[in-house]
């Protein structure tokens, strides 16, 4: 053990006398430095070392090369200048991890760890390596086949590995979806290349015509050819196939499945080929060539290779839609994919939109309506810098509206409502920059849909308030003509919907925004939060814990209480009803925020300290439960009086203390509070027998909690000195 920690710190030998030269470190600190690499050393020789171990001995070298690249700036060296302590801390990471994933192959984040750092420091090489030996100790994480065949893509640029690994990894991990959907979008990729190249050369590129099940023999044998590849190797180990496939060491462009590649100068030699094995392949224009043959083929043969992952795909899943969703998303940023597309959507009407007590039937639904609309918003995407087309807006836009009328006559739900809602709510954010005229038509059928709604009794919630927010965000010189205004909207939603607190606070706004008078408004609150606060009493009541849904409807209505208050307490004049709402409002906040909201606007407006007494007393008085912040903010009130009184201080410390005063109640801030009352008795001059029996008091509530009691006696020390 000492012979091999003793040549590991020999070869750092060059490095240090780098360290010394530079001026990065002085003797002493090189000095420290061997003694922690030599202790780490020492303990990673050990039979069993720790991964604390490995793990604190990474980070100890990324703190130093952290210092050595500051000290080296304030040496002035020029950036471009390397020397070895440069590229010893690679070195020596890499050897670190590779016996720490080594030692431990079993724990993913460390893999993980290990792949960003070669990522971020360029150590490609490294990475492949690093891929291969995860895969083998962790074929079963599609996330890891996954994370190797993107960089086989994006960096080595090595489409055939990319697909063998791919391969592979489905042939361990058939039932993972992502999986399946990054092969899918790996093979587009590569069409879309071959797609590019040809342009950049000048030959002609044509989108595939005919139906989707025009291609039926090249379909099949793309798929009997995916078949063999992601089956072969059955006779061997997973951890075989693992690592031939990662390392790329039997994978050549013969081995992998490679239906897509297609070398220019072999063209003559891919059209005889294609000629013979595909009789049924569209035929190309006469007046085009031999070279237009060519393009049709190879469009035909790329776009066959991901209708087949697909058609794979959905035979291993054939109820997910979401499947079919990430397709079509993926299909919609390629060229020549029109094939591609009508086959998800022809299997989204079969599969999902004929059966409509299917789970995805409004889905299904949706999406097939506005499959006009989607294809322009890709095309334009794609083409990010055409203009703007009104016409060709025009014609998707009618298109899509047919549809939903079409659907809605025979398929109508409040369901389905909702997602058309949705689908122009978000086309409306997309068309925006595209003219006045194609947001207000948008805008104007949303407003209509909501109407529309309402009047056949299909809204939702969700529904109402979306119309809602849309009819406010519309200033009335813009509203479409017979457009229901938002506080009609918003009405529409509270009758339907009386108990939620969502659409209730949209109505306030809308009826705030159209000049209601605050003690109007304040009756309209008080009147719409009755039927929330008695429907959702348990929930409102409750101390938790809460779920999501319930977390966002207390946060609603605690929303639309302090709305509620602020009209009543704030507004000029006098408010009718303003004291039926503080009286409301008691306990309606959690800790008292709305006794604290009454509080705060009794010191702002509050014409004596009597006036302002009254008012906490009576809060105090009718609160059911005390209130830290309540109390708090009446000490803070009463100490910063030009003469605080004990008489009045005191009570109020007692209150706060036996409430909140133990770790138990308040465990990181029980001291501050004692604090506080022995500042206010040392302010106010008290006796030192008043001082120390609150000091005896203070000890021992504290008493349980060792950090309580330290921070309380370090607080008090303070307050002596």
């Amino acid at each position: 053990m000492a012979d091999t920690v003793q040549y590991l710190m020999e070869k750092m030998l060059p490095e240090l006398q780098d360290f010394r030269m530079r001026g990065y470190f002085n003797e002493e600190e090189i000095g420290k430095i061997v003694a922690t690499r030599s202790d780490f050393e020492y303990k990673l020789k050990r039979r069993a070392p720790d991964r604390v171990t490995f793990v604190r001995y990474l980070e100890y070298e990324a703190n130093l090369e952290k210092l050595r690249r500051r000290r080296r700036k304030k040496v002035g060296l020029p950036s471009g200048f390397r020397s070895k302590a440069d590229s010893a801390y690679l070195r020596r990471v890499h050897s670190i991890y590779t016996r720490l994933l080594r030692r431990y192959p079993g724990d993913v984040d460390d893999w993980a760890r290990y792949f960003a750092f070669c990522a971020d420091n360029g150590a490609h090489k490294q990475l492949a390596k690093a891929h291969a030996k995860a895969l083998e100790a962790h074929s079963r994480k599609a996330d890891l086949w996954i994370l190797a065949a993107r960089f086989e893509i994006a960096v080595r640029h090595n489409m055939v590995l990319a697909r063998a690994l791919l391969q592979r990894g489905l042939r361990l991990n058939g039932h993972d979806l992502n999986l399946w959907i990054e092969y899918f979008k790996a093979e587009l990729m590569y069409q879309q290349k071959l797609i590019d190249r040809r342009r950049l050369l000048g030959l002609p590129v044509r989108p595939v015509k005919g139906t989707a099940a025009e291609p039926a023999q090249l379909l099949g044998a793309v798929a009997s050819a995916l078949h063999d590849q992601m089956a072969e190797s059955d006779g061997d180990s997973d951890d075989t196939a693992v690592g031939a496939a990662a390392s790329g060491s039997d994978v050549d462009d013969d081995d992998g499945f490679d239906l897509t590649a297609s070398d220019d100068e072999d063209e003559d030699e891919d059209e005889d080929e294609d000629d013979n094995a595909q009789p049924a392949a569209p035929a190309a224009d006469d007046d085009d060539g031999d070279a237009e043959a060519i393009n049709v083929n190879v469009s035909l043969l790329a776009s066959a290779v991901p209708r087949t992952i697909f058609r794979m795909a959905r035979n291993k899943f054939p109820a997910s839609m979401e499947l079919h969703l990430r397709c079509l998303d993926l299909y919609l940023r390629f060229d020549n994919t029109e094939l591609g597309i009508d086959e998800v959507y022809e299997s989204l009407a079969e599969r999902f939109a004929s059966a409509p007590d299917n789970e995805h039937f409004v889905a299904a639904l949706n999406e097939l309506a506005r499959r006009p609309m989607r294809a322009y918003l890709a095309a334009r995407a794609r083409l990010s810098t055409a203009p703007f087309e009104p016409t060709a807006f025009q014609a998707a836009w009618l298109s899509m509206s047919a549809r939903y009328e079409e659907m809605l006559e025979v398929a109508a739900s409040p369901a389905f409502l909702e997602a058309y809602m949705e689908t122009l709510l978000s086309l409306l954010e997309t068309v925006a920059g595209h003219g006045a005229l194609s947001a207000y038509t948008v805008a104007a059928r949303a407003l209509r849909l909501g109407a529309e709604a309402a009047a056949a009794d299909m809204l939702t919630e969700t529904l109402a308030a979306r119309w809602a927010q849309l009819a406010a965000r519309l200033p009335a010189d813009v509203r479409p003509v017979g457009a229901p205004s938002a506080v009609d909207a918003a009405a529409a939603g509270t009758a339907a919907f009386p108990s939620s607190p969502v659409l209730a606070e949209l109505h306030l706004q809308a009826l705030a925004a159209a000049g209601m008078s605050a003690s109007e408004l304040v009756t309209a609150g008080l009147a719409a939060l009755r039927p929330i606060t008695t429907s959702h009493d348990t929930i409102l009541s409750s101390n938790g814990p809460f779920n999501g849904e319930q977390a966002a409807l207390r946060a609603s209505v605690h929303r639309l209480w302090r709305t509620v208050l602020h009209v009543a307490l704030w507004s000029k004049g006098k408010v009718a009803g303003r004291d039926d709402a503080i009286a409301a409002s008691a306990g309606a906040l959690p800790d008292g925020g709305a006794e604290c909201i009454v509080f705060e606007w009794a010191v702002a407006t509050g014409s004596s300290t009597k006036s302002i007494r009254k008012v906490y007393a009576g809060l105090l008085a009718r609160s059911v439960m005390q209130s830290r912040a309540l109390l708090g903010a009446i000490i803070r009130f009463e100490a910063s009086l030009q003469r605080p009184s004990m008489e009045t201080l005191d009570p109020l410390h007692a209150a706060i203390t036996t409430s909140f005063g133990s770790p138990k109640a308040s465990p990181d801030s029980a001291h501050l509070l004692w604090i506080d009352w022995l500042r206010s008795l040392l302010r106010t001059k008290a006796t030192p027998a008043r001082v120390t029996a609150v000091y005896n008091k203070a000890t021992q509530a504290l008493k349980s909690s060792e950090t309580e009691m330290e921070a309380f006696l370090a607080a008090y020390h303070a307050l002596n000195v």
